[in-house]
């Protein structure tokens, strides 16, 4: 099986507008350019386990929100990215590290990869994280 397709982004918390992470190297990722970071208020993020949200903007269309379910290592989490080509959702996985503290975020975007469960995701990620260490 071939491996996913995949992009490391790095992003900073704007200094001016606290909560809003920009992307650093806007030329390499073209899907979102900026997340807005948050703490979800809706029951069904809740119950799925979200931490937080991550949402983003282009042009007054939303192009990202996803919750953040944490993997059980400390400051990644698990989330997805849906896109909209024409009739066909595509999903892309993402294992994020947030550094609060440090006001960083990384990103792995694995592009148009996805599991066929929140749990089998975690699991992913999980793995994939231990495999780096």
């Amino acid at each position: 099986m071939r491996p996913p397709d995949k992009k490391l982004l790095l992003f900073r918390e704007n200094p001016v507008n606290k909560g809003i992470f920009d992307l650093d190297n806007k030329n390499e990722f073209s899907k979102f350019q900026y997340f807005r970071l948050e703490t979800p208020k809706s029951e069904y993020l809740l119950r799925q386990g979200a931490k937080y949200i991550l949402e983003s903007w282009n042009n007054g269309a939303k192009t990202l929100h996803t919750g953040l379910i944490p993997i059980g290592i400390n400051n990644c989490y698990y989330a997805d990215h849906l896109e909209m080509k024409g009739e066909r959702k595509i999903h892309s996985l993402m294992i994020v590290y947030l550094d609060i503290e440090k006001s960083i975020s990384k990103i792995l975007y694995f592009n148009q990869y996805s599991k066929k469960s929140t749990n089998m995701s975690i699991n992913f990620c999980r793995e994939y994280v231990n495999g780096l260490a």
